[in-house]
């Protein structure tokens, strides 16, 4: 499986995806849209681009603290190498929808044995910063992971996850008030 674009906004997760079809043979591009909230590791991996976008746009810590990362798209270019955009918004005051913004695209470096005919190497502009493919990486693994049904969906539950956390099963509930009844006593 290859991920295309895994982003997030307030009412759903979408994750583009490429894998192999069911013959083997072919390749089949899938699109997961759901309501689901993922996790909060799942959203840290997102934000885990926040670095990436300061450093190339040049906004102030300050400015930053605001800003929220929904999207990374990841296209494939020139051999194995990839390219990211990161996409993120921020609250505008008096406005009735925030800032939206992405990155240039930003390539991975090539081997630095082997230059392309662009003169591209391991750096330079328009290459992943250091720190990136980590990034990647570790985005990629939450998102398979919310594609394997690991998701916080506290929403379902009256009160949040914390007002069942150690409550008891109905199961459990039920079988204990068998074993008080006492033996041979009809109820």
């Amino acid at each position: 499986m290859r991920m295309h674009k895994i982003s997030v906004n307030k009412a759903r997760v979408r994750l583009d995806f490429k894998r192999a079809d069911a013959s083997g043979k072919g390749v089949e591009e899938t699109t997961l849209s759901s309501p689901d909230r993922p996790r909060q590791e799942f959203l840290d991996a997102l934000n885990a681009f926040r670095p990436f976008v300061r450093q190339l746009c040049g906004f102030t810590p300050k400015w930053m603290e605001e800003v929220n990362v929904t999207s990374v798209s990841i296209s494939d270019q020139k051999g194995d190498r990839r390219g990211v955009v990161i996409s993120s918004t921020r609250p505008v005051a008096d406005a009735n929808a925030p800032f939206v913004f992405s990155t240039p695209v930003l390539t991975s470096p090539a081997d630095a044995a082997e230059d392309d005919e662009e003169g591209d190497t391991a750096e330079g502009s328009g290459i992943w910063l250091p720190g990136m493919d980590e990034a990647l990486v570790e985005l990629e693994a939450q998102a398979k992971r919310y594609l394997e049904g690991v998701r916080e969906q506290g929403d379902l539950f009256e009160g949040g996850p914390e007002a069942h956390r150690g409550a008891p099963d109905e199961e459990e509930v039920e079988e204990e008030e068998e074993e008080e009844e006492p033996a041979g006593v009809d109820t």
